[in-house]
C-alpha cells in the first residue's frame, strides 16, 4: 500500500505522486527463499501466500511451478538419479574407477573384485 496516500489514490485535493493515483506501489521488490526438498518432482507447486504484488484490495500469492529440465548424463527414477557408463570385460573382471556425474559434483566410483 502506497504509504503516502494510505491507499486511497490521492493526497489532500490532488492525485498522488508517489503512486500515481493507483493507491499502490508496483515496484516494491523482495526476495523469496526457495530451499527445494530432495526428492522435488516435476510439477510440484509451492505457495507463498500473501509474497505477491498488491492488486488495490488485497497481497496477492507468489506460487512457483517447478519444471524439471533434462539431464545430459542423469535420468530420475522415482527418488533415484541413474547413469549407464559402457564397461570393457577386462574391467569388469579386474576391477575399475569410474566418474558418475552428481546434481553439483562428480562422484567416483571404484569396484574391487
Amino acid at each position: 500500500v502506497c504509504h503516502r496516500c494510505q491507499g486511497n489514490g490521492s493526497s489532500l485535493s490532488s492525485r498522488c505522486h508517489k503512486c500515481n493515483g493507483q493507491g499502490h506501489i508496483l515496484d516494491n521488490s523482495h526476495t523469496i527463499a526457495l530451499n527445494l526438498p530432495p526428492g522435488t518432482e516435476d510439477g510440484e507447486k509451492f505457495l507463498f501466500s500473501g509474497q505477491g504484488s498488491y492488486d488495490g484490495n488485497s497481497t496477492q500469492d507468489v506460487i512457483v511451478l517447478v519444471q524439471e529440465k533434462e539431464h545430459s548424463e542423469l535420468q530420475r527414477l522415482g527418488l533415484d538419479l541413474l547413469a549407464a557408463k559402457r564397461l570393457s570385460l577386462l574391467d569388469a573382471i579386474t576391477g575399475f574407477c569410474l566418474d558418475f556425474p552428481d546434481i553439483a559434483t562428480t562422484q567416483r566410483f571404484t569396484a574391487i573384485p
